[in-house]
């Protein structure tokens, strides 16, 4: 039942507004049959994931029409007390709608040869990993590198990355980024609580030390910074080189310099690309991959070296290793209890993890006859995975 709320007591301006969202209303609930109508009409190309994902978003098209059906129907959509109610109703299926209709409906519609290839390959990736729920959908339509809308299960990538093996390491980490959506309770609040710990035990010990009030707000900021985006962006790191392992170590140096970031600077989105390489180091050392984080180690100072960057005064306190430490622990333990194959060359049955590794490892010891290699391995690993 809508919580009953008076919001006007001027009856002609009431039934102004009444009239006004019943005019929403109908308006949303034609543009929810014309996302039905145009989800339907998409031919099916026999792929079992992009159906089943038409199913879905046919689903949520189709219970939001009868939603509003049943605003629409309801004797008091008339009457002024009840107005802020409905009014708030309508938002939601408004922006519902114009999600469904923004970005699943475009992707849906304009499906392509190259986009079926990557979400070929990303339903592999889902199965080799004991990702937990249904494979998102891959759109090669991006212009802003990777990135992932969790609540509507949507990958986008560069438009030639279908094409290319080393960019791939930077879908676990949206993977990542979908998991701690799903998952947020278990993997998510736990650890705001101990950046929370973290910081305020650090805020406190300021306090005793009579910082500035210039410094602790600094550090008030940077809690603020962790508790908004950050957190997610060193989770979904941690997740995805607990799975593919050090192929996204070498991956984040080829996404740090290619993106073109100050390396030790952050943004209010994002970490600093420095800070990011830290926790993958952390993570390939929790997994046991010390040589081959050594090694990346070795890489990174030496990007560090060209771009003749340093560290920015109170950096640790922006970054603090023994929270990151803690995190890269508890991301570890929580990976285990959900069941996620944590990386290893050895195992069998994961031709897309194998495949990854295996290319990164051509591309560090020949470069210059690289691609060759790369056509071959995945056209190989695409012809096994349309079998």
């Amino acid at each position: 039942m809508l919580r009953r709320r008076r919001l006007f007591a001027n009856s002609g301006g009431a039934r102004r507004v009444a009239s006004l969202l019943t005019e929403l209303l109908h308006d949303a609930r034609q543009r929810a049959d014309d996302i039905v109508s145009s989800l339907e009409a998409i031919v099916s190309r026999g792929s079992v994931e992009v159906d089943a994902y038409r199913g879905k978003m046919k689903g949520l098209a189709t219970h939001a029409r009868q939603l509003i059906d049943g605003l629409l129907n309801d004797p008091d959509i008339d009457d002024p007390k009840y107005a802020t109610n409905y009014f708030r109703e309508y938002c939601h299926f408004a922006r519902l709608l114009r999600g469904l209709e923004d970005l699943p409906l475009l992707v849906l519609n304009r499906f392509s040869d190259s986009d079926q290839r990557a979400t070929d390959v990303m339903a592999a990736i889902c199965e080799e990993a004991g990702y937990p729920y249904s494979p998102p959908i891959c759109s090669a339509i991006s212009s802003q590198y990777f990135w992932t809308m969790p609540d509507m299960d949507l990958v986008f990538i560069p438009c030639l990355e279908p094409d290319h093996v080393l960019g791939l390491p930077d879908i676990y980490h949206e993977l990542g980024h979908i998991l701690l959506f799903r998952e947020e309770s278990r993997l998510v609040y736990p650890a705001l609580s101990i950046v929370d710990n973290h910081y305020d035990r650090l805020i406190a010990e300021g306090k005793r030390l009579n910082w500035p009030d210039a410094s602790l707000e600094q550090v008030e900021q940077y809690k603020h910074n962790w508790r908004g985006s950050w957190l997610l962006e060193f989770a979904s790191d941690l997740i995805a080189t607990y799975v593919i392992g050090p192929s996204f170590g070498w991956c984040n140096i080829r996404t740090a310099t290619n993106l073109g970031g100050e390396l030790f600077v952050g943004t209010d989105s994002h970490p600093a690309d420095d800070a990011r390489a830290t926790a993958i180091g952390m993570m390939l050392h929790e997994i046991g991959r010390e040589p081959t984080q050594q090694q990346i180690q070795k890489r990174w100072s030496e990007i560090l070296t060209l771009a003749m960057e340093c560290s920015q005064p109170r950096y640790e306190v922006a970054y603090p290793r023994e929270l990151m430490q803690d995190l890269t622990q508890f991301v570890s333990k929580q990976c285990d209890d959900l069941g996620l194959a944590r990386f290893s060359t050895t195992a069998k049955n994961r031709p897309v993890a194998k495949m990854i590794d295996d290319c990164w490892t051509a591309f560090r010891n020949a470069p210059e006859t690289y691609l060759d290699f790369e056509r071959k391995q995945l056209g190989d690993v695409l012809a096994r995975l349309r079998k």
